[in-house]
């Protein structure tokens, strides 16, 4: 005897912050339906659902989840529905240049650099998994047709002899290392305090009450890849609570383009600018940190 399956209703009932992975289990939400053939070729594809709703408050029917992501062989699809629409995003393997995600507590994003641009999706980090597993195959493709007929001498590059003070980038760098045995780390920057360079009523008021902090981050490259890890944002309010953090992985083929510049901002500190395509990531460092300089310098040279 066959028991009918209310689809709405299964949908609703396992909703929470988790992605799920598109399976027999866990279908395609149904708005999404129509973007997928019987025989799709996706090799790996996930449902990200919406954050801005309590599981209290909905009823079978409503729309729950805002984005699919689909990767296939050589292009990622990214699917975002828009109230009762949805709209699409093709990236090429061709075209892509990294990423960049952040974490803090449960709040997760993640930035797709591009050759044209970038892609932005929100996550909860319960789900880490997923994109870590995303993370992986992304450049596992690129690696291998961007790489295979070509070898870059990372020799050259200068590896620190000074130590991580954080216990939280001394936990993710060494994950990282038990994933990759090239990874060696070129340069860190410290945590630093801040002095403004402006001398209003107002900035003397903030620095009166408030310390502002460069947040440590650590430089790292491995045999095909520059990876960048901080803590925080920037700047951090000494004293509040901040248990965020950040990572960008980028080929070092196409690490070609940065710029360094005195900040205007801040006495003593300096922005590094990082070209990846169009887009731009910026990090900050202590302008007596010669480690960073010669650092991205050698890279630059690769």
């Amino acid at each position: 005897m066959f028991t009918t399956v209310n689809f709405d209703e299964n949908e609703a009932k396992s909703f929470g912050p988790w992605i799920y992975e598109i399976c027999q289990e866990h279908p395609l939400p149904r708005i999404f339906n129509g973007f997928f053939s019987v025989d799709d070729q996706a090799l790996y594809k996930f449902k990200i659902p919406r954050n801005d709703i309590e599981h209290r408050d909905i009823v079978p029917g409503m729309h729950l989840y805002d984005y699919v992501i689909a990767l296939y062989d050589d292009y990622i699809r990214i699917l975002e529905r828009e109230e009762d629409s949805v709209k699409e995003k093709i990236i090429t393997m061709s075209e892509f240049m990294g990423l960049r995600i952040y974490h803090n507590l449960l709040q997760g994003i993640c930035i797709i650099y591009t050759k044209l641009g970038s892609v932005t999706f929100p996550f909860s980090t319960v789900s880490d998994d997923i994109i870590q597993k995303m993370t992986k195959f992304l450049f596992d493709k690129v690696n291998i047709d961007t790489f295979s007929d070509q070898n870059i001498n990372v020799y050259s590059l200068p590896v620190t002899h000074d130590h991580l003070e954080s216990d939280l980038l001394r936990t993710l760098v060494h994950t990282m290392k038990k994933k990759q045995k090239s990874f060696k780390i070129g340069a860190i920057q410290k945590d630093m305090k801040l002095k403004r360079i402006d001398k209003s009523a107002q900035s003397y008021a903030r620095r009166l009450f408030w310390d502002e902090i460069n947040p440590e981050s650590a430089h790292i490259f491995t045999d095909k890849e520059l990876v960048v890890i901080q803590k925080s944002s920037f700047p951090v309010i000494l004293g509040t609570p901040d248990y965020g953090y950040s990572y960008l992985i980028v080929p070092l083929r196409y690490v070609k383009h940065f710029e360094v510049a005195e900040s205007t901002e801040f006495a003593n500190l300096r922005n590094l600018t990082i070209h990846i395509g169009p887009s731009e990531v910026t990090y900050y460092y202590k302008s007596g940190n010669a480690e960073i300089a010669e650092f991205y310098d050698a890279v630059q040279n690769l």
